[in-house]
């Protein structure tokens, strides 16, 4: 089994449990890409009941899997098993940096340069290009761009009360015709 786990909840788990969890180890450079997990009777037995969870007709809610994924992190720490993971782990609740994706998703929008995209990351222009392009798989300018406009496309077909300009503004588009070049190649 493979879970992917969002930053944002690795560092919601362990930072809620940190008195409780005591001294957890903390990582050394920079983690492997995969790091396999040593089980043990705990984690034997939550990974039985993600079987049962995945083999039926019904997919579990996301709140439910947002706990179940909750548990296997603190299972993880707790077991002591795992030093490496459980380092990694406090590495994410350390950091102060913020989720690069989470901050595009939210200020795609906004007409900001890359200089204070990357500001908002806390990262230098190298840097936000870099980690940009590793998480993306694409340029920030090609993916804001692209954004941009499945957002207007979206904002077209739903709100008929807005003009194309009021659309082209409220999609971080700088002015109408570069939309419209745009919008065209695209659609």
């Amino acid at each position: 089994m493979i879970f992917f786990i969002p930053d944002s909840l690795t560092r919601e788990a362990v930072t809620a449990h940190l008195t409780e969890l005591g001294p957890v180890p903390r990582g050394g450079g920079a983690p492997p890409c995969a790091i396999p997990v040593k089980s043990d009777v705990g984690l034997d037995a939550f990974f039985t009941a993600m079987k049962t969870y995945f083999s039926g007709k019904e997919r579990p809610g996301e709140l439910l899997l947002r706990l179940k994924l909750k548990e296997l992190i603190l299972g993880i720490l707790l077991s002591r098993a795992n030093p490496e993971l459980s380092a990694y782990f406090r590495t994410i609740a350390d950091s102060d940096r913020p989720s690069l994706p989470a901050i595009m998703e939210a200020n795609f929008r906004y007409r900001l340069s890359l200089e204070e995209f990357a500001r908002l990351c806390h990262r230098s222009l190298s840097s936000f290009k870099r980690d940009f392009r590793k998480h993306f798989g694409d340029s920030p300018g090609r993916w804001l761009l692209q954004k941009r406009l499945e957002y207007a496309a979206a904002l077209l077909r739903g709100n008929r009360d807005k003009t194309v300009t009021e659309v082209v503004f409220d999609s971080g588009f700088e002015d109408v015709s570069h939309f419209n070049r745009a919008f065209k190649s695209r659609f």
